[in-house]
């Protein structure tokens, strides 16, 4: 994976982004008259916004600045130019506490993304273009009139007249609308990327995986958990799973009979601890004396194991084509993402698959100014930043960065 070249979602597969390194980037740059050495990644959630602005110093990077700015929680029925507009006045939140145009990297993270390893005859990238548009089109897996998508080259082992690409598709739409949120917040969007691989980059710069590992990263988000298989190196999986946060309180809302914000309030007291905060057990059963902690926590673990079948069913079609004795296990787990902080959810994932929850600070190695960033913040917003500094990172690989067709000017 460390030879491989990733291509951004909107080109033509001709511009390519070299992996992130697991040391701080040595990176050169074509500096342009006004470019100032600074790049951004927005993370754009369902209920909040994450800022990451990186600096290179010294061919060091350098961590600027860092927010995280909630935004209104929007009924369900509200429409998508409401949510659109509660999404502006975020940002315009954020790009004022920065005083200047930056250039950033933004995410995309909906069901409606495609993300698979697709086989197709050895070429030249346009050949390659080609092969997989045709793949994907004639499998009805996208509409290629309605679609951006774009690849990544599997590093060769052997010679083959196969060539294994990483596809990544978005409806055009999706990723128009995204764009024209964050520029019309003065924001200069240079590269838009899924959460998945934005997180991947975040976490790889500072993990370094074993070539046989198989590695789970869960981001818990507020409306759908990210599900990314990493085996070795190499991004083998993804799926997203509309199972996070704001069902989870949903379901004590309805089952209590209170509101969404008191719901929200003993989620997270309690979580899946029920009264026991050492480790959580097997689910509390119903029963008329049962304590609120009790209640909380029987709810919370039918909503958790709907979501851990569904992870594990990934790990089946995951691992499908994989043969050897392993089965379905996994090495280890990257929990992320602000669902993932219900109380006793890490302990039980890791109880239940035998297997260490590994802790990653993304911001080792980058430097930064306590007077600007306090370092309690960094330690409290970790788990939520990792696509926020993935994109961040992204962007500071370009050299130029013209944006691929159909984008608006």
């Amino acid at each position: 994976m460390d030879q491989e070249q990733l291509s951004s979602l909107l080109g033509h597969g001709q511009k390519t982004l070299p992996a992130v390194k697991t040391e701080p980037p040595r990176k050169r740059f074509i500096l342009w008259g006004g470019w100032e050495n600074e790049f951004g990644g927005l993370d754009i959630g369902s209920d909040s916004i994450k800022f990451v602005l990186l600096g290179q110093d010294n061919r060091r990077l350098r961590l600027k600045d860092v927010q995280v700015e909630k935004l209104t929680r929007l009924e369900g029925g509200a429409k998508s130019e409401e949510r659109d507009k509660e999404k502006l006045n975020s940002l315009l939140k954020i790009a004022s506490r920065i005083n200047r145009k930056i250039k950033v990297g933004v995410s995309l993270n909906d069901p409606s993304l495609y993300t698979d390893w697709v086989s197709v005859p050895q070429g030249s990238e346009d050949e390659l273009r080609e092969s997989v548009r045709k793949e994907l089109s004639e499998k009805h897996l996208i509409d290629p009139a309605a679609t951006f998508f774009d690849f990544a080259n599997e590093e060769k082992t052997a010679p083959s007249s196969a060539q294994e690409l990483l596809v990544v598709a978005s409806p055009k739409e999706l990723v128009y609308r995204q764009f024209e949120t964050v520029q019309g917040a003065g924001f200069k969007v240079l590269n838009v990327e899924t959460n998945a691989l934005a997180s991947f980059y975040a976490l790889r710069r500072v993990t370094r995986w074993e070539r046989s590992e198989r590695i789970l990263i869960l981001d818990v988000g507020c409306l759908c958990s990210n599900l990314s298989i990493v085996v070795g190196e190499q991004l083998r999986f993804n799926r997203i799973i509309p199972i996070a946060g704001e069902r989870f309180t949903k379901e004590i809302e309805k089952g209590l009979g209170i509101s969404f914000e008191n719901a929200e309030a003993l989620k997270i007291k309690h979580g899946l601890t029920g009264g026991r905060p050492s480790r959580p057990q097997v689910p509390i059963p119903e029963t008329p004396e049962a304590s609120e902690p009790e209640k909380i926590s029987r709810i919370l673990f039918a909503e958790v194991e709907k979501l851990i079948s569904e992870v594990e069913r990934s790990f089946q079609f995951a691992f499908s084509k994989e043969a050897g004795e392993e089965g379905t296990k996994i090495n280890g787990v990257c929990l992320i993402g602000g669902g993932a902080r219900l109380k006793g959810l890490s302990q039980y994932l890791g109880q239940r698959w035998e297997v260490p929850i590994r802790n990653v600070d993304i911001w080792e190695g980058l430097s930064f100014d306590e007077r600007d960033i306090e370092g309690d913040f960094l330690s409290q917003v970790r788990d939520l930043s990792s696509a926020a500094l993935g994109l961040a990172l992204c962007v500071t690989e370009w050299k130029v960065l013209p944006f691929g067709w159909g984008m608006p000017g």
